[in-house]
């Protein structure tokens, strides 16, 4: 059951944004959602005009953004996304009890970038 209390470190746009990118691709993908892909969608996203308020350097697979990084952190600690991977060595992401919650709160800024 989605608790709006437990949500404390991702109350803002950018924890939607990402999180929504994150719901989005596990609706139209059935292939794993690790870090790599993930940074990936943050940086096209960004380059698509998205305000994702992050800076990316080229790192050896690609865009990489250490808030991004640390961003997921966050959304994992509020339960707004999990991580389904049994190896710590990797990551797959999905989506957390308190996903909508976060969502349907910045749903007027998120609708703009549909």
């Amino acid at each position: 059951m989605p608790n709006w209390s437990q949500i404390v470190f991702s109350m803002d746009l950018a924890h939607a944004l990402v999180a929504y990118l994150i719901r989005e691709y596990k609706r139209v993908s059935r292939k794993k959602l690790g870090r790599t892909i993930l940074q990936k969608l943050c940086y096209f996203a960004k380059a698509a005009g998205v305000p994702i308020p992050f800076r990316f350097d080229i790192y050896h697979y690609g865009p990489f953004s250490q808030e991004v990084f640390e961003t997921v952190d966050d959304l994992i600690l509020d339960g707004v996304i999990a991580d389904e991977s049994p190896d710590r060595s990797q990551s797959s992401y999905t989506t957390g009890v308190n996903c909508d919650l976060l969502l349907r709160t910045f749903q007027g800024e998120l609708d703009s970038y549909k």
